[in-house]
């Protein structure tokens, strides 16, 4: 039971006590004489009693509301007090002689990016602050903006697209095309067959590639840091939990099917 749960709880308590009590002496001191008097102590003492409910959940609100801003800045603090050392790192290893040293420093470089990035990302869209942007994008545009993050191309032999070129979406560009860069590359690197399917029509994106069958329920791949699904060293377990998360603050929705061993995650407009 929670802080605020409790309080109520006890005041609650409280209450039930006096209004017993008081009603049990009034009833046998003054009989029935008294009756009208006693409902309507009994009516100011619920009325009293609501409005110590709502002040006591407009306290509650404040006080979360004063938490969350302060863990906000905090992060965004510290994230920002990152970049500073991850850019002069890059910087400097570039400068190296030694090819070895370089390439590895390179990569923890850019693997700290990698995290901050992600980190970023997560206090974005955990804030509750963030505003979309919202314009009509081709579909075609999208699926090759998430693909360059992924250092592909539409004619990648490994991609099977399917798309009407014309089809506008309603989204913000550059978070739509996070989300489907997660699961365009989730498909790409648990795919048991040679191509992945990527399949746009006016309703709906879905993305398509064979392999083995989840153990768990959808929605537990949803959540932060689940690396049942996302097991790969570039990732946290937070591809999913991104995407969907992207997805519901666009009002779309995220499905997902298994069938005849394919994975299927479909985003329905």
């Amino acid at each position: 039971m929670n802080k605020e749960n409790s309080i109520t709880l006890q005041i609650s308590i409280f209450y039930l006590f006096i209004f017993i009590l008081l009603n049990i002496f009034v009833l046998f001191q003054f009989k029935v004489s008294y009756l009208i008097e006693l409902v309507l102590i009994d009516i100011l003492l619920i009325l009293f009693y609501i409005f110590l409910l709502k002040k006591l959940k407009v306290l509650t609100i404040q006080k979360e509301k004063e938490l969350i801003n302060s863990r906000n800045l905090f992060l965004r603090n510290i994230m920002h007090e990152l970049k500073t050392p991850i850019t002069k790192g890059k910087i400097v290893t570039n400068s190296f002689d030694d090819t070895k040293k370089r390439t590895v420093l390179s990569s923890v470089f850019n693997r700290l990016e990698f995290l901050l990035n992600e980190f970023t990302k997560i206090e974005e869209l955990t804030s509750g602050f963030i505003k979309l942007e919202i314009k009509s994008y081709r579909a075609v545009d999208l699926i090759d903006e998430s693909l360059d993050m992924l250092l592909l191309n539409s004619s990648n032999s490994n991609i099977n697209l399917k798309i009407n070129k014309d089809l506008k979406i309603d989204v913000d560009f550059k978070l739509f095309s996070s989300a489907l860069k997660n699961l365009i590359d989730n498909a790409i690197k648990y795919n048991t067959n040679d191509k992945i399917e990527i399949i746009v029509d006016k309703n709906s994106i879905e993305i398509k590639n064979k392999g083995k069958k989840l153990k768990k329920d959808i929605n537990t791949y949803y959540k932060a840091f689940n690396r049942d699904y996302e097991k790969s060293n570039d990732v946290l377990g937070l591809g999913l939990f991104i995407s969907n998360s992207i997805i519901k603050l666009h009002n779309y929705k995220l499905e997902y099917k298994f069938k005849n061993n394919y994975h299927l995650f479909q985003i329905v407009f």
